[in-house]
């Protein structure tokens, strides 16, 4: 029998610094979600003020789900550290990549105070 799709969300938030091209990176952790077929980054959210250009953007946020192989559909194996940075790391290129398709010059570094995914997931759901 095969399983089915099994997709881990994630939010990457990207801040400007000032009205630089300097943006700091949050990566934050969601659900787990089944049947899901799509993955990927998925969406692009920003907000713009009445009069401002594209270029004035200061705040975005990408929303990722990564595939999770049927073969590592285990709750003990998606619970341990490293997974979880593994899957971050995953959400974060995917990420970064849509973010510079909309600001090809960003320097993008991750939240220093939050280096890696910060919100537990709700492994509930897997």
């Amino acid at each position: 029998m095969d399983k089915v799709l099994l997709r881990q969300e994630f939010s990457i938030t990207y801040v400007r610094q000032e009205n630089t091209n300097i943006w700091n990176a949050t990566t934050r952790e969601g659900g787990f979600h089944r049947g899901v077929r799509a993955k990927g980054a998925v969406s692009y959210t920003t907000a713009f003020y009445e009069g401002e250009k594209p270029e004035d953007q200061r705040f975005a946020i990408v929303s990722v789900l990564v595939e999770i192989d049927p073969r590592f559909d285990d709750r003990a194996f998606l619970e341990r550290p490293d997974t979880r940075r593994m899957l971050a790391d995953q959400a974060r290129r995917m990420a970064d990549e849509l973010f510079r398709s909309k600001h090809p010059e960003a320097i993008i570094q991750p939240d220093v105070d939050h280096p890696e995914a910060i919100i537990q997931p709700d492994v509930d759901h897997v």
